[in-house]
């Protein structure tokens, strides 16, 4: 062992404790924010695929809980029922990502080498890096030929849509990546250390000597690991590393590399640690509200073509007739509304059950309010859209998703009161005219759950720094 490399551990090991404080401060909270983003991202474009007709959602195994992570197959898809395969892999993988980014505990003890590779396999199971018709990977291959359907397609809008959901997760794609690839790089350094400090103390010098086979070496090192370090896994390229540190000609000017790399980014002379923005969890947030546009503006004509039917149904030839000539002269005629019913969200306690209440919707009022929240969440899905909402300071971003909440909260409500009433109005063989909106109503309701979430974890970290800050710990963000 070459002089001077004595003194390398404890250096080595002070340096590394520093960097994973760092590692666990900044970067694993930059690394969740990112799987968020990632998770949001590729639902919306399946989303569309589904609306679409282009893939198709698995109603029996979506539901399945996912308690450990799992890269997918991806060996190539049957000729025939491709669509029906691709579809059921997508759905395990979105299982996947979602626990990934929401049900996954990520801290940097748990981030082992093993789950950094689960990681990075889920991250390119679709390869963003390398999307196109003539990946090597069946499922990229894939799902490219459905997203170029789209982007060459004659919907204007859901080409747009496509094309920069399609840049944004190949950037959070990226951001991950190279966040995994530092965290690899600290568990090497990290293992190589244990190694230093558990194994080679145990090495017989002759077997560490520069005379010595290194054959001989290498079997003398992994038998003492395996005493040393029994149940960890035993990494033989690293090995040779620690053994080029220690007794290459240039092993000083290696390890110095060594504690340049794991502090290059965490000293204080450069920017200090920042606390993890929260803004991205707005962004995320006005994302999950975009993707209801389609689901509300869907459930709103069918609504119109109900009421239309029933007031066709019901109306005497005579009343046709006038309602025909007072739109000719220019008056208007009188607005259409319906008594709906709903409950409060919260019971007044638990014993008592929450009583009904009744609302008068004006009709026409409500469809043209609806229309006009419909084009709004789908413009937010636009590039230009979501520029807007990047550029916009976090305070005013945060109360304009707390309106479009409170909107689509009651929206939702009369939707409900109103196929509710429609329904109960079709009698007899008429009833099948009457079209319901179910999966509509689940398909929004759901997307304005997971944005409150996003609100809430927002609002939580929120206050949790600016508490941090009020101690003189941190904070702010």
């Amino acid at each position: 062992m070459m002089e001077g490399s004595g003194e390398f551990l404890p250096r080595l090991v002070e340096t590394i404790a520093k960097r994973g404080a760092w590692i666990e401060a900044r970067e694993i909270p930059r690394l969740r924010d990112s799987l968020r983003s990632f998770h949001s991202l590729f639902e919306s474009i399946v989303g569309m695929f589904i609306r679409k007709g282009l893939l198709r959602e698995d109603p029996y195994n979506y539901d399945q809980a996912v308690t450990e992570l799992a890269v997918p197959r991806d060996d190539p898809l049957p000729e025939i029922e491709n669509i029906e395969e691709l579809s059921y892999r997508l759905a395990a993988y979105r299982r996947q990502l979602e626990f990934l980014a929401t049900g996954c505990g990520l801290t940097l003890a748990s981030l082992d080498l093993a789950q950094l590779k689960k990681v990075s396999g889920l991250i390119s199971y679709v390869n963003w890096a390398d999307f196109s018709e003539g990946s090597r990977s069946p499922m990229t291959r894939a799902f490219a030929r459905i997203l170029m359907k789209v982007r060459m397609g004659a919907d204007t809008m859901a080409a747009g849509i496509i094309k920069d959901s399609q840049t944004q997760i190949e950037k959070a794609a990226a951001a991950v990546r190279t966040l995994v690839a530092e965290i690899v790089a600290f568990h090497r350094e990290s293992w190589k250390a244990e190694v230093r400090r558990a194994v080679f103390p145990r090495i017989p010098p002759s077997a560490l000597a520069g005379r010595a086979r290194r054959e001989e070496t290498l079997r003398s090192i992994r038998k003492v690991f395996l005493e040393a370090m029994p149940g960890r896994p035993y990494f033989p390229e690293l090995i040779e590393e620690i053994l080029a540190e220690d007794s290459a000609e240039d092993g000083g000017a290696r390890r110095e590399k060594v504690l340049e790399a794991l502090t290059a980014t965490a000293q204080p002379a450069q920017a200090p640690a920042q606390a993890p923005q929260n803004k991205p969890i707005l962004l995320e947030a006005a994302r999950i509200l975009s993707r209801a546009s389609s689901e509300l503006a869907a459930a709103l004509e069918t609504l119109v073509e109900n009421e239309r039917a029933l007031e066709d149904r019901h109306l005497g030839f005579g009343e046709k007739i006038r309602r025909w000539l007072l739109r000719g002269i220019g008056q208007k005629e009188q607005v259409q509304q319906y008594e709906v019913e709903y409950y409060e969200t919260a019971a007044p306690s638990a014993l008592q059950a929450p009583s009904p209440k009744l609302e008068r919707v004006a009709f026409p009022t409500f469809v043209a309010e609806t229309r006009k929240a419909a084009a709004l969440l789908a413009s937010l899905a636009t590039p230009s859209g979501f520029a807007r909402l990047e550029a916009a300071a976090e305070q005013p971003l945060l109360e304009f998703i707390d309106r479009q909440i409170s909107s689509l909260l009651l929206i939702h409500r009369r939707m409900a009161g109103l196929n509710a009433v429609f329904q109960s109005r079709a009698v007899g063989g008429r009833k099948a005219e009457i079209k319901g909106i179910r999966l509509e109503l689940v398909a929004v309701k759901n997307g304005i759950v997971k944005a409150n979430q996003r609100r809430h974890e927002y609002t939580a970290r929120k206050e949790e720094q600016e508490q941090l800050g009020r101690l003189g710990l941190g904070g702010g963000g």
